[in-house]
């Protein structure tokens, strides 16, 4: 099993659409400095009671979605890239056993994402807030220990968006149709949630893909208009049952994928 996580490793770090999507990410985090310096310059100019008013959402937050889809990306291209070009073929003759191939794989997936997602957050973090400086825009106050538990769930976020992506380019064989879905995922599907019953919205908003980080990490933004409905950090679910969800998105994208890449012949 070692072997097989190394030959993936080996092939993950050499093709040029992982160092393609570090870059997409890398240039997210100077777009977050960008962002964060004309907020600075709004809420320079405002008065007082405006600035009572003002929402600022943390940057890290506000570009998550895109991070998240940019190694979704990476995720699928993991895979479909070699049903793609036929080199599937030789990985399967090099590893006889699909499901070992799927195992190191995903656990390649998996961790590249979690640490290159964690890192990029966390980069957007510690760069806005250093932007920022002793202004007292909300949701910007406080610690980097406080602050700490929704940067490590955000990366987390990532990792399962990443393995997301893989699942659905093993079961489909196909690049396009699981980025269409992963993108429907992160910002379609969610908003449908607030035209369901009221009984049953603030449930079904916080199964969503968005709204899995904050209620992981339990936050909720300040401000005096909080975010709500399927893009909010707060919802109904306790840690342990975002865990719990998150945990279920996995199991059935590698579930799924593991009976389809066993079932056929390539």
């Amino acid at each position: 099993m070692i072997d097989t996580i190394a030959a993936e490793w080996d092939k993950t770090r050499s093709v040029r659409s992982t160092r393609a999507v570090l870059a997409v990410v890398a240039s997210l985090i100077l777009a977050g400095v960008l962002f964060m310096v004309m907020a600075n310059n709004v809420w320079d100019g405002l008065p007082p009671e405006r600035r009572a008013t003002f929402a600022a959402i943390p940057m890290e937050r506000y570009l998550l979605p895109m991070i998240q889809l940019c190694f979704g990306v990476y995720g699928t291209l993991a895979i479909a890239a070699e049903y793609a070009t036929g080199m599937i073929g030789t990985s399967m003759a090099a590893t006889p056993r699909r499901g070992r191939l799927l195992a190191a794989k995903t656990a390649v997936v998996a961790a590249v994402s979690l640490l290159a997602g964690t890192a990029a957050v966390i980069a957007i973090h510690l760069s806005t807030r250093w932007v920022v400086g002793d202004r007292p825009l909300p949701n910007h106050t406080a610690s980097f220990t406080d602050e700490l538990p929704m940067l490590l769930a955000s990366g987390l976020s990532v990792a399962l968006i990443a393995v997301l992506g893989l699942g659905m380019a093993t079961a489909l064989r196909s690049t396009a149709v699981p980025l269409v879905v992963l993108s429907a995922l992160l910002f379609v599907v969610p908003t449908f949630t607030q035209f369901l019953p009221e009984a049953w919205a603030d449930e079904a908003a916080s199964m969503m893909l968005p709204a899995l980080p904050g209620q992981l990490a339990s936050v909720a933004r300040e401000g005096p208009n909080p975010v709500s409905g399927p893009f909010a950090d707060a919802g109904v679910l306790s840690p342990l049952a975002a865990t719990a969800v998150m945990a279920g998105y996995v199991v059935l994208a590698v579930g799924v994928a593991s009976l389809a890449i066993s079932r056929r012949d390539v």
